[in-house]
């Protein structure tokens, strides 16, 4: 951030000294970013681009045009593997935004079990 320019209100301070989750909006967000995954992967574009990517057979019988297919499938293939690859990232994102909603639940719920119980349960 430059000099000078204050972060948005919504962010806590640099020094702050509590930081709230809420596992709601983690949830949410998940929610969110997995209908975009879903159209994408509806868009088959993984698909497409194999099946759309132009046969040996188009670049003649010559050596030179074999020669440039063999250059367009092995970009075709890494193209093909990188969506891949995107797609099985963007999966594990919003798993991980779940299971790290769940595990504040669970820490918060063990907070207040344990405060609950100190001094005969006064700061319940």
């Amino acid at each position: 951030m430059p000099p000078g320019e204050k972060p948005p209100p919504y962010l806590p301070s640099a020094r702050s000294e509590e930081i709230q989750i809420a596992p709601g909006k983690l949830r949410d967000l998940a929610t969110e970013l997995e209908k975009d995954l879903d159209k994408l992967k509806k868009g088959h574009h993984a698909e497409n681009i194999q099946e759309y990517s132009p046969k040996d057979y188009a670049f003649g019988d010559y050596d030179a045009g074999q020669s440039l297919y063999v250059s367009v499938r092995n970009g075709r293939d890494r193209i093909s593997e990188t969506f891949q690859t995107f797609i099985e990232a963007y999966e594990q994102l919003i798993e991980s935004l779940r299971r790290s909603a769940d595990n504040y639940e669970r820490a918060e719920d063990a907070n207040k079990r344990n405060v609950g119980g100190v001094g005969g349960g006064a700061y319940r």
